[in-house]
């Protein structure tokens, strides 16, 4: 059983250390071979969008992909950075993520953690990141105010924590995917992706994250979400949701081409209207030099 773990904060950061407990932790279940990359060492070019289909580019993608592709199951580990991941995560999901029809589901778990608390969008946003529909959470965790690098190691609970989520992870790769139950006391709404980043749609709610609806009911006190079978067979990330997504997609091809020399002929109209600021020569700068303590001046505060 083959567990890979991606980190996506600096080199012995304090998502890294995690992810290292974390693997730890499935080393100690057994018959689990545990690898770790971190995102930063990869090359990885910017996205070329879902039309360029045939163009390829030089960088370290493919190696990504395959690995992810092969693994039984994989952990992603990250630091927040004002609220979500850091971008170059952003980009090797625009640019790595596996698309197509899911082949292949595996468990999964979620490390995220954060400076203060600025880390409301983490775990959904980790979540894309992961090989579309093919990863199934079963253990996750939030981790605030913890800033300096490497100062995690500090935290026994949180480091017990996370080799908790290693061992969770490792013990669900050995069942059969159907029986890998969400263990983690995140608080969740969504059965599918188990966020709990939610749309208003009208009278219903919508995860934003897999496109199913739902309703709002209150029972015991308590504010809940249902959701039907219905609903959740058609999810995003699945087959036919993937189906569909690919339908609209190539749908807006053919009246593309036909269109294309009357495309090519207004352009011209807005790529005359102005230049592009050129950047200048790189130059050394340090752009945290300038931070102060936020102002109380009351002109920030009226609005």
């Amino acid at each position: 059983m083959f567990l890979l773990g991606l980190s996506g904060g600096r080199h012995m950061g304090n998502s890294e250390v995690l992810l290292r407990a974390a693997l730890m932790g499935a080393k100690e279940v057994g018959d689990v071979e545990v690898e770790l990359i971190r995102l930063w060492d990869l090359k990885v070019q910017m996205p070329l969008g879902e039309n360029a289909r045939g163009r390829k580019q030089v960088d370290h993608a493919g190696f990504l992909n395959k690995k992810m592709k092969a693994a039984d199951g994989i952990i992603l580990s990250c630091p927040s950075y004002a609220l979500t991941p850091p971008g170059y995560t952003i980009n090797i999901r625009d640019r790595v993520s596996i698309r197509g029809l899911p082949t292949k589901l595996r468990p999964a778990g979620m490390i995220a953690i954060g400076g203060s608390d600025w880390t409301s969008l983490m775990l959904p946003m980790m979540y894309t990141i992961l090989p579309h529909g093919e990863c199934k959470i079963v253990d996750q965790m939030l981790v605030n105010f913890v800033a300096p690098q490497a100062a995690v190691v500090m935290k026994d609970d949180i480091v017990a924590r996370a080799k908790k989520l290693g061992r969770n992870v490792a013990e669900a790769m050995k069942r059969p995917i159907e029986k890998a139950d969400y263990v983690s006391d995140e608080p969740w709404v969504c059965p599918l992706c188990h966020q709990n980043l939610l749309l208003i749609r009208g009278n219903q709610v919508e995860c934003a994250i897999c496109d199913i609806r739902g309703s709002i009911a209150m029972k015991g006190g308590k504010l809940k979400v249902e959701f039907t079978k219905e609903a959740m067979q058609t999810y995003r990330w699945g087959p036919e949701g993937t189906k569909r997504h690919n339908k609209v997609i190539m749908e807006q091809m053919a009246p593309y081409k036909k269109d294309l020399p009357e495309i090519k002929k207004r352009l011209k109209k807005y790529e005359a209207f102005l230049k592009v600021t050129r950047p200048p020569k790189q130059e050394a700068v340090d752009i945290m030099a300038n931070m102060r303590e936020p102002s109380l001046d009351k002109t920030l505060l009226d609005v």
